[in-house]
């Protein structure tokens, strides 16, 4: 059985983790100086987007995140520092 990333919702167990994600995306964004429009700019995602992701109400797709790994110059494993950041 397919899952569409449409059907896909998050459970309880998981909601920590995705708000860690965002949190880091966040981390990220700001240590580099860049706001929402800014990354908008270098990934094309739309800063509502962004927006939603930083604040768990979105989850990014692969393609997504990677585009992201090169906005900010750094491996793909390193979006999963989760609680490994420091939160400013």
């Amino acid at each position: 059985m397919l899952i569409s990333g449409a059907d896909i919702k998050t459970s309880k167990t998981h909601k920590k983790e995705v708000q860690l994600f965002g949190m880091t995306m966040k981390i990220f964004r700001k240590e580099r100086g860049l706001t929402q429009e800014d990354l908008y700019g270098l990934t094309g995602i739309s800063v509502s987007h962004i927006s939603n992701i930083e604040n768990a109400k979105a989850n990014p797709s692969l393609e997504m995140l990677l585009t992201f790994a090169d906005a900010f110059h750094v491996p793909i494993s390193d979006l999963f520092n989760l609680g490994k950041l420091t939160v400013y």
